[in-house]
């Protein structure tokens, strides 16, 4: 079980003589934490001085390998004989020959997302 400090403002503000920015503390604007001179807030210049947090080198986390998934084929030949918005931006550009190559190669298909929207097909090095 871990333990943790619990960080409470020390009511003797004027116990300490400078704030860790360098600033006078002689109007008690930097307000220290309990048992810790160097760490606190400062109302002059805002910013909140903590305590080094410490880091343990003996916890070490193991990824979990994530399970690929893929689909079938047939639905993403079925969403490549539709038409998107992108399919049609390219044949104004390219024509309808060059589309077609582009759509086979990059498996460029559609989806029922929104009306128009494109998929763009990830294929293994086994073709799946």
């Amino acid at each position: 079980m871990k333990e943790y400090q619990k960080l409470e403002f020390d009511k003797k503000r004027f116990r300490i003589k400078h704030c860790p920015c360098g600033k006078s503390n002689k109007d008690g604007k930097f307000i220290p934490y309990k048992g810790l001179d160097n760490c606190g807030y400062c109302h002059s210049c805002g910013k909140t001085f903590l305590p080094e947090l410490q880091k343990n080198d003996n916890m070490k986390f193991e990824a979990q390998p994530k399970q690929v998934s893929c689909i079938s084929p047939d639905l993403v030949e079925k969403s490549l004989k539709a038409s998107n918005n992108f399919l049609i931006f390219l044949n104004s550009l390219f024509g309808t020959d060059a589309t077609e190559s582009l759509k086979e190669r990059y498996k460029i298909g559609s989806s029922k997302h929104w009306n128009g929207a494109t998929v763009f097909g990830r294929l293994t090095i086994s073709g799946k």
